[in-house]
Parts: C-alpha cells; structure tokens; sequence
C-alpha cells in the first residue's frame, strides 16, 4: 500500500471504535462499582442506581411519546379568531376612549335632565 493511498481514505463522523471502547470502559467501570459495594463501601450506591434508574425513564419516554412524524407532514397551529378588545380610556387625552370626542363634549346636561345645554342655558334640540 503505497502513502498516496493512506491519505485517501474516507474519514467519517460515525465514533467507530472510540464509541466501542466508550461502552467497554462504562460496562467495566459500572462492574467495578459493583464490586465496591459488595465489598462494604456503600457509598458508592447512588452511583449504581441513579445511571439505570435515568435509562429506564429516557426510554420510557421515548416508548410513551409514539411515533414521530416528519417535520414535512406536521400541520401548522390553527389561528384562533378573537374579537378585537375595546379601545381603552386614556386619562390624559381626556377623551372617553370610544368616539375620540371629549366626554360631554355637547355641554353640561339642562337643568331639567332633558338633554345639554346651550351656552344661553337653552335645550339645544329645542
């Protein structure tokens, strides 16, 4: 095999043997851990029950959430159709919030309650 010809292999993102030798040291140092605990120091046990313990509710979690869809095929979110809010008051406009006109804008009720009065003190729909 000449020089030229190692330099051109395909180098791959897959782990390979590195992600083989990761689960060789785990299983290893897991079953050292349960040596540890057999011989009196159970100290350790956190350590050997808290890694199952996440497994089982990663998988769980997994199993319960059922299959998954496509991002293709997802539906988009339903638009919810809301009425418009009422315009609010603002204090120091002055104006009721509605009309744009200031309230009482047609002048300070008549004295007798029937409707506003003119600057003369007369009914203005009279």
């Amino acid at each position: 095999m000449t020089r030229a010809r190692r330099t051109q292999r395909h180098r791959s993102d897959d782990g390979g043997i590195w992600v083989r030798t990761g689960w060789i040291l785990g299983i290893l140092f897991y079953l050292l851990m349960l040596v540890m605990y057999r011989a009196g120091f159970h100290a350790i046990l956190p350590f050997i029950v808290i890694p199952p313990a996440l497994a089982v509710m990663i998988a769980g979690n997994s199993l319960l959430g059922g299959p998954r869809r496509r991002e293709n095929e997802l539906e988009p979110l339903p638009v919810l159709a809301m009425d418009p809010l009422p315009p609010v008051p603002d204090p120091d406009s002055g104006t009721d919030g509605g009309t744009g006109e200031p309230p009482g804008a047609d002048g300070p009720p008549a004295p007798d309650g029937s409707g506003a009065a003119t600057a003369n003190g007369t009914d203005a729909r009279s």
